[in-house]
């Protein structure tokens, strides 16, 4: 069904996210100066921005469907990217589909 599609590519979104955001971080770790530290914070606030947007349009996906969404403590709704984020942790890589017209 589209909507999976649409679920499962917002999913790979916050994934993306995620990896952006581990970027940022190894990247302050050993970064040689301040300009460094500004690519860096923008990559980091990004992220941030995107994930948000993501988790949003996703909950109003879900509402939608009459769906109920399992909250984690953080508040946030548990799901496939926090699968996709254990899985790397773990070694695991996961599939990211293209855009048939990429």
């Amino acid at each position: 069904m589209a909507s999976d599609i649409v679920d499962n590519n917002l999913d790979n979104v916050m994934f993306l996210c995620t990896e952006m955001l581990e970027l940022a971080d190894q990247g302050d770790r050993y970064r040689q100066d301040a300009g460094c530290g500004v690519v860096y914070g923008a990559l980091r606030d990004a992220a941030y921005m995107i994930r948000h947007l993501a988790e949003k349009e996703l909950l109003e996906h879900r509402d939608k469907s009459g769906a109920s969404s399992k909250k984690t403590k953080k508040g946030r709704v548990k799901g496939k990217s926090d699968r996709a984020s254990a899985d790397t942790r773990e070694g695991k890589t996961l599939k990211v589909e293209k855009h048939p017209g990429s």
